[in-house]
This record gives C-alpha cells, sequence and structure tokens, in this order.
C-alpha cells in the first residue's frame, strides 16, 4: 500500500471510530428499539456514556423491551443471540437504573430460570451498584 493511500486508510479508520463513538453510532448498534422514543433516546445516551468495552457488551448481549408489568425487569433468555433481556417501563426511567440493569448482566447474576426470578443477593446488589458508579452514573 502506497503512503498516500495508508494515510487515507487511517483517515477513514479514525471517522469510523469517530461515528461509531457518536450517538448515531451507538443508536446505530442497538437498533431498533421497541420502546417510544422518548425511552429509546435514554437508552441511546446512557449506552453511549458507557466505556467501550461497556457498549459493545450491551450491544452483543443485550435488548431492550417495553414492560407489560411495569418496573424495571432484566430476564435472561438462554440460546439466544442477546440473552440479557431488559424491559423498561413507559414513562421517563433514569440512565442510572438502566445502567445499573446492564451492570446484573455485565456481572452475569443469577437468573433462577425454574422459578421464574432473579435470586441476587446484597453482595451482588452492591457490586452491581458499585459498577454504576464505576461507569460513571448515580449507582
Amino acid at each position: 500500500m502506497k503512503q498516500y493511500e495508508l494515510e487515507s486508510h487511517r483517515e477513514a479508520q479514525a471517522e469510523h471510530r469517530k461515528w461509531e463513538d457518536s450517538l448515531e453510532g451507538v443508536a446505530y448498534w442497538l437498533g431498533d428499539l421497541p420502546v417510544p422514543e422518548s425511552l429509546e433516546t435514554v437508552i441511546i445516551k446512557a449506552v453511549h456514556r458507557l466505556p467501550l468495552a461497556g457498549r459493545e457488551f450491551v450491544f452483543c448481549n443485550c435488548r431492550f423491551a417495553l414492560s407489560d408489568e411495569g418496573g424495571v425487569r432484566i430476564h435472561y433468555v438462554p440460546r439466544t443471540r442477546q440473552p440479557w433481556l431488559i424491559t423498561l417501563p413507559e414513562g421517563l426511567v433514569d440512565e442510572s437504573v438502566i445502567i445499573h440493569e446492564i451492570a446484573h448482566a455485565w456481572l452475569g447474576h443469577a437468573y433462577d430460570l425454574h422459578r421464574g426470578e432473579w435470586r441476587v443477593c446484597p453482595r451482588e446488589e452492591q457490586a452491581a451498584c458499585d459498577l454504576t458508579r464505576q461507569w460513571g452514573f448515580a449507582g
């Protein structure tokens, strides 16, 4: 590759990385979110603020949906491409709440498939709070 081609390639890569780090890039990687636009905006902004490794984890392992039951919940759905399903209520949800649920997924906290409920002890809840704060959000 000639020098000018190499420089042009590097510039294109830098522009692509810049785009991936933008809100538009995060929205692209999250794909179509089946939630109202106001909630979609909160999710995109929250994920955008995560460090790169956290964002990539979300892109590859998490999906979001509107909750039928109200409240914020996280579900583990094995044998799916994105096994962590985070359900959110319609209306205002704070970015920190979304990130806290992502932290549970990141840490691999247990979901009892047979009982259909979380089995998170206080130590694990504290770990999710700590990671949420480490990522720059209210725990």
